[in-house]
C-alpha cells in the first residue's frame, strides 16, 4: 500500500485526524509503543505459564522439558 491509498483508506472510513494524530505526533508514537510492550508483555506471560503447564505434564510421562530457543 502508499501513504496516498492508506490516506485515502482513513478518509473514506473518517477516522483520518485520528489516523494522523497517532501517526504523526511523539504522543501516538508513545501511545503506539506501550500498546506494543503490553501485548509483548502479555504474550510472554501467558507463553510462560502454558509452557510450565506443558513441561509438567510432559514430567509426568517421563519427557525432559521443553523450552523457548
Amino acid at each position: 500500500m502508499t501513504a496516498i491509498g492508506l490516506g485515502g483508506a482513513a478518509g473514506a472510513l473518517e477516522i483520518a485526524p485520528a489516523v494522523t494524530f497517532l501517526g504523526l505526533t511523539p504522543a501516538g508514537w508513545a501511545i503506539g509503543l506501550t500498546a506494543g510492550a503490553l501485548i509483548a508483555a502479555l504474550g510472554s506471560y501467558f507463553t510462560h505459564k502454558k509452557m510450565q503447564l506443558l513441561n509438567e505434564e510432559r514430567r509426568k510421562g517421563g519427557l525432559g522439558p521443553i523450552t523457548l530457543k
